[in-house]
Order: C-alpha cells, then structure tokens, then sequence
C-alpha cells in the first residue's frame, strides 16, 4: 500500500474500491495498523496546522495536535499488544492416558475421543490419551 494511497483515504479522495482496498490492508496484520495509526497522527497534526489563521493559536494547535498524535500512537500500540498477548494464551488442558487390552480370543471396538474407530484383536493393548489435540496427532 502507498502512503499517498492512505493519505488520498484520510482527505477521503478516494473511491469505494480503494477505500475498500485501505480498509483490508489496515486490518490484514498489526503492524499495517501501526503504520495506518502514525500516518493518520501526522494527518491530524497537518491538518490542525493548515487550519490555523494566526501564529500564536497556530502553537496552541501544533501542542494539541501532538498530544493527539501521541495519544493515537499509543493506543495503537496498547491494542496491538493487547491483542498479540491475547492470541498467544494457550490453554492448557491434562489428558488421562487410557490403556484398553483384549485377553486371548477376544476382540474388541473401542470409539477413541476424536470419533474414530479402532478393531482391537485379540492379545492386544491400545494406550490413548482422553483428549486429543484440535491441531496435532500422534
């Protein structure tokens, strides 16, 4: 994405497409956001000293344009790291490891936890935990 293509979005001269095109690269990764939250700070900061008329309310203007830019900033940052330390938590859960056997002349079916079916034939063991992982099988 080109920064002029994100300032043309913010001066809203752009057409729906494209504003539609700014909207998914903000919001495909974090640190698109970051970059979207400092160029949208400079906006507010450019467009506050622009509208200023004179020079002594043109100061007073820049200071509240920088603590706004300061503040945009750092909520951007505080969301995303918010959201990154949220994404990161594993919940951790203890499965039992369960053992079923067969004596000799005997067979078995046994339904494991994630549906499947195992024939277990006679003089035999199977060992598997109670809870399988949603993402990995062993």
């Amino acid at each position: 994405m080109q920064e002029k293509d994100i300032q043309d979005f913010l001066n809203d001269k752009v057409s729906q497409a494209k504003r539609k095109e700014v909207v998914a690269w903000v919001s495909s990764n974090k640190e698109n956001q970051k970059i979207y939250n400092i160029l949208k700070a400079k906006h507010v900061a450019s467009a506050m000293k622009h509208s200023s008329k004179h020079k002594r309310s043109s100061r007073a203007y820049m200071r509240i344009a920088a603590a706004a830019a300061a503040i945009i900033i750092f909520a951007g940052v505080y969301f995303t790291r918010v959201s990154i330390s949220n994404n990161d938590r594993i919940e951790v859960v203890r499965a039992e490891i369960l053992s079923v056997s067969t004596k000799p002349g005997e067979n078995k079916v046994i339904n494991l936890p994630d549906g499947s079916m195992v024939n277990l034939n006679a003089k035999s063991t199977i060992t598997y935990p109670s809870i399988f992982s949603k993402n990995k099988r062993n």
